[in-house]
């Protein structure tokens, strides 16, 4: 039993798929072992200690199917498990795909690929980590199946099904299988293996595999409100998909370059310094741009007119391939987890300089990519310590409200309205080692009590303490009550008070 499996692993898997595999797989385990072995929240994660994902609203038809076989449960080792193995499964595809042979770029690969500061982020929201990697391997798969050269009919269809599920799942991996495509037309081009006429003929199937992948996707989701009685959300500007002016389009042009300046820089030196991250991705980029001209140089690409212009269009593309949702709605904002395609930057980069530099020059790069890497890592890990203390703030804020409602009131479960919302103050910019996470810090706060909502279900979910709420109309005659005023709020010792037999809790004035 299972031989057939065992003797199918050792003889027709490529080393390299396997290197790629567990690079990435045990680099991955490496970096967020503490996430997957600690129940750490974020303020989405409380709302989804168990839910089905069935968000058809936000376009994300597949997302509920790409979750159920982890359960959808928010299972930190679980959850975290099947995403390792979706991000090995998808650095093996990359590794195909630039056909890879040097073990130490596809080390890097699978470094990249588990460690980038995107996938951190997507670890915040692990309860739906494992779908969005799905959605990341389903996007390589797409890149693979429409790799110059090939020209099956069926790999053809199997792209535009792999983009459609993939977008179904998290819309943002569209930016990842463009991103893939690019840097390998981009390889292409520099090895001068096809003829110009060969490159447009590429450029022609590629639109035609995304414009039928994204029409097929836009056509079940349409089909699938219908079918659930809902429309479109307002979360993303998903309901204002098409609704474009050329205003609007120029302004996504500053936007995407403005976002990747902040994502890889968060270069304030005047008013907060610099930092390692930042320094090592200004490093990066310079090497970037020594590779690229270095590269166009020696290949010859500069005795090929038409190519040459094909090359500088498409490199020209990667920014606003990375950010692709700006030009779709006017209001996107791209959350640290939508851009896990510049990981796909800097393993073009190893590339490159594996391909046309010398091996002291190729190996002093590489160093500085696993040194990238490690960093990614040591960040991920920074982010996780603030996570834990907000979780451990949390449980405090929490079991100190507890304990202020029995000793207001016998009753088992009291009534209770909780008043006003204090968001804007729980985030940790500023705070003491904040800058080192700056990605992360639009996510990362202090508790996450900071409403009636947050606050209600960390008492049942996490603490085990479910009371009876007070109707919309009783809390808005609380609110504007003289009695509710006169409170002072948490922590003051009259920010909880019983009021007509209903406990309030007054965190802030209300809005």
């Amino acid at each position: 039993m299972g031989t057939g499996l065992i003797g199918f692993y050792r003889e027709r898997i490529p080393g390299s798929w396997k290197t790629a595999f567990f690079s990435a797989f045990f680099i991955g385990l490496l970096v967020h072992l503490y996430k997957f072995t600690n129940t750490l929240y974020i303020r989405d994660s409380i709302l989804n200690t168990y839910t089905s994902q069935n968000i058809v609203g936000s376009g994300r038809w597949f997302l509920s199917i790409a979750c159920a076989f982890s359960s959808w449960f928010d299972l930190p080792w679980v959850n975290g498990l099947f995403s390792l193995a979706l991000i090995g499964a998808a650095a093996a595809v990359t590794v195909d795909f630039f056909r890879m042979e040097n073990p130490a770029v596809i080390l890097l690969t699978g470094g990249f690929l588990a460690a980038f500061p995107a996938v951190t982020a997507t670890f915040f929201y692990e309860f739906t980590a494992d779908g969005y990697m799905l959605a990341m391997l389903l996007a390589a798969l797409t890149a693979r199946f429409t790799r110059m050269g090939d020209r099956s009919g069926r790999h053809l269809a199997a792209a535009a099904v792999c983009l459609c599920l993939s977008c179904g799942t998290y819309q943002a991996y569209v930016s990842f299988a463009l991103m893939l495509s690019i840097c390998h037309f981009l390889q292409e081009l520099l090895e001068g293996r096809r003829s110009t006429a060969e490159c447009f003929r590429w450029i022609g199937r590629q639109a035609a595999v995304y414009g039928a992948g994204l029409a097929a996707y836009y056509g079940i989701w349409k089909l699938c409100m219908r079918l659930e009685n809902v429309s479109a959300t307002d979360y993303q500007g998903i309901d204002q998909v098409g609704r474009l002016s050329a205003g609007t389009l120029l302004g996504a042009v500053g936007k995407s370059l403005a976002r990747l300046r902040e994502f890889l820089l968060d270069w304030d030196i005047l008013s907060g310094g610099w930092t390692v991250y930042a320094l090592l991705n200004a490093l990066f980029l310079l090497a970037l741009a020594l590779a690229v001209l270095t590269a166009v140089f020696r290949s010859g690409l500069l005795r090929r007119p038409a190519q040459l212009g094909l090359f500088l269009l498409a490199a020209a593309a990667i920014p606003f391939a990375a950010c692709i949702w700006y030009f779709t709605s006017p209001d996107v904002v791209y959350h640290p987890l939508m851009l896990q395609s510049l990981a796909v930057v800097y393993i073009w980069a190893a590339l490159l300089y594996d391909r046309w530099f010398s091996v002291r020059l190729s190996t002093l790069a590489g160093g500085l990519l696993a040194v990238l890497v490690v960093y990614f890592g040591i960040q991920a890990n920074i982010s996780y310590f603030f996570l834990n203390r907000c979780g451990t703030a949390s449980a405090a804020l929490s079991g100190e409200v507890i304990s202020r409602i029995h000793l207001l009131t016998e009753e088992e479960t009291p009534t209770l309205a909780i008043i006003g919302r204090t968001f804007d103050h729980k985030r940790i910019d500023g705070e003491p080692g904040a800058r080192a996470v700056h990605n992360m810090s639009q996510l990362l706060q202090t508790d996450i009590l900071y409403d009636q909502g947050h606050l209600a279900l960390f008492m049942k979910n996490v603490q085990g303490f479910d009371f009876v709420y007070a109707s919309p109309e009783e809390k808005t005659w609380l609110e504007r009550s003289a009695e509710v005023a006169e409170m002072g709020c948490w922590p003051s010792p009259d920010a909880v008070k019983l009021i007509d037999g209903v406990v309030v809790v007054k965190l802030a004035e209300p809005a």
